[in-house]
């Protein structure tokens, strides 16, 4: 077979094609082959039916070295895929006994027997290579066509995903003795897209390297590509790119290995020995859940308040009755007293106070939707910065709990930098 560096997705699924369902498999077999230095030349979405999905084949082996397919591996009648795939290549489907004691191995394991609809799951082309599915029912495999390879993958995610890590080793030994392809996601935060492209507009695309920009809600990534005869060559030139683009914006980069801005946050307040409480309005608690997600998190975060009403607001946080009918609830003197009083209350090194208004109803002239005032308390004081979002009632509230954690990062890097300069 020669080296299948061209591939080639087919996504089946009429819930797919349909709305009810979202294809995360393309993403993330696409990511996972782009790194090991495989070119995605062509991607669909099928419905499950034989003839389009055959069609669908043919086109996709036309293009690409290797296709890739997943879903339609069930034991349902709309679960064609089976018989696409051996009705394209004139192969009859043939019962493959270990792949069944497989599929019995799984009910037995749950305490159940295996339904006569199941069986049809362990039938396969003839001349395929079964792929065990540990997580669930549905054998994939992989057969030759010509000169070209055929992987046949199931649809649900948790399925897929570990038996694509057996395919991606059988890709990489296929792909011995190719260029090597190294990449690079750095982080940034506080500075636009357009800003940092700006900065980096005499670093441009040649031969061997590429550099891309995508933005988050909350950050954007400065994506670096080097494709080179060996990997000491590789990374050498992506280090050199590196600490080109590092010297440019050292304060806005927060990542060069894909950690999360709650990561990032969570480890600088580690290292430093600070505690963290936050009293939260528009955001709904989305700021405690991402700080949560990170393991080890009750090594610095204290806990949260959700003080949605201005009640809660006086009662808890103490907020004053005077500072509500002054400024109002979305303001930056209520943000600030609402930080320092949940640092106040969680005897915590900082405290985060967030209000706002997330919409879609409840904006005016003066206070439109997307206001939102973010403050931070510290011993030394506390400030409070405006923001103006836009987007639906989602949107803004994940940009709210972004920009917290930005505004959190700032100050930790702000206090590591006095550090050093003071040898502290």
């Amino acid at each position: 077979m020669k080296r299948c560096k061209r591939v080639a997705l087919i996504i089946i699924g009429n819930e797919v094609l349909e709305g009810d369902a979202v294809d995360t498999n393309g993403a993330y077999i696409g990511n996972k082959l782009s790194h090991i230095g495989m070119e995605i030349v062509f991607k669909t979405t099928v419905r499950d039916r034989i003839e389009e999905i055959k069609s669908s084949l043919k086109m996709a082996l036309r293009k690409a070295d290797t296709v890739i397919l997943t879903g339609g591996l069930g034991p349902t009648r709309d679960d064609v895929t089976r018989e696409a795939v051996s009705g394209f290549l004139k192969k009859k489907l043939k019962f493959h006994f270990k792949s069944f004691e497989n599929i019995k191995s799984f009910f037995r394991r749950r305490g159940g027997e295996v339904p006569s609809i199941c069986k049809r799951q362990a039938f396969l082309p003839a001349g395929a290579k079964a792929l065990e599915n540990r997580c669930g029912t549905a054998p994939g495999f992989l057969i030759k066509h010509r000169s070209k390879l055929i992987v046949v993958l199931p649809g649900p995610p948790r399925e897929m995903k570990p038996m694509f890590e057996k395919v991606i080793s059988l890709l990489k030994r296929h792909l011995r003795g190719s260029a090597v392809v190294l990449r690079r996601a750095l982080r940034t935060y506080g500075i636009g897209e357009s800003s940092i492209e700006e900065g980096l507009r005499d670093i441009k695309n040649k031969k061997g390297f590429e550099i891309g920009f995508q933005a988050h809600p909350g950050h954007v990534d400065i994506k670096l590509c080097v494709r080179a005869k060996n990997e000491n060559l590789a990374r050498k030139i992506i280090k050199r790119y590196e600490r080109k683009i590092f010297s440019r914006f050292k304060n806005n980069i927060f990542s060069r290995d894909d950690r999360r801005l709650e990561e990032v946050v969570g480890l600088a307040l580690k290292r430093k020995g600070l505690t963290l409480a936050i009293a939260e309005s528009c955001s709904g608690g989305l700021v405690s859940n991402l700080i949560t997600n990170v393991p080890g998190a009750s090594n610095y975060f204290e806990g949260g308040v959700i003080s949605y009403s201005n009640r809660l607001k006086r009662k808890i946080l103490e907020v004053p009755g005077v500072f509500l009918k002054r400024y109002g609830a979305v303001s930056g003197p209520v943000a600030e007293r609402m930080a320092a009083g949940i640092r106040n209350l969680a005897r915590t090194d900082l405290g985060l106070g967030i209000t706002g208004i997330a919409g879609p109803s409840g904006g005016t002239k003066k206070k439109p939707v997307g206001l939102v005032y973010i403050a931070l308390a510290s011993a030394s004081g506390v400030k409070s910065k405006k923001f103006n979002f836009y987007g639906e009632r989602i949107e803004i509230k994940e940009r709210v709990a972004l920009a917290s954690l930005s505004m959190l990062l700032e100050y930790l890097s702000e206090k590591e930098k006095k550090c050093s300069t003071l040898n502290c």
